[in-house]
């Protein structure tokens, strides 16, 4: 009986190991890096967040561009005026030091 519960209880802190390591790693190559916006946010500019993140988080979307987002946002920002969100034109998307950045081309 001791040694079943000696081994559920090894089990149980490898388990938790394990995915405090993986919960630890946002990235491992820039392909895992996308621009997102919240739309729980308003004055929402784009971030860059890894394809992990935005899985674990259901209010992260996939930014683009061409978009109009204020129909979607789940809260009423109409009577906030928002500045314009400032990021480099010509940008890529990297994983550095496993986080994902934006920098200019």
């Amino acid at each position: 009986m001791k040694k079943i519960i000696i081994i559920l209880i090894l089990s149980v802190f490898l388990m938790s190991a394990c995915n405090k390591t993986t919960e630890n790693i946002k990235c491992t190559q820039d392909s895992d890096c996308i621009l997102s916006i919240n739309k729980e946010e308003c004055c929402n500019c784009p971030k860059v967040v890894s394809k992990q993140e935005m899985q674990s988080n259901s209010n992260l979307i996939v930014f683009d561009l061409t978009e109009d987002y204020s129909t979607i946002l789940t809260k009423d920002c109409s009577r906030i005026e928002c500045q314009a969100c400032e990021y480099p034109k010509d940008y890529i998307l990297k994983c550095i030091a496993n986080k994902c950045e934006i920098t200019q081309k």
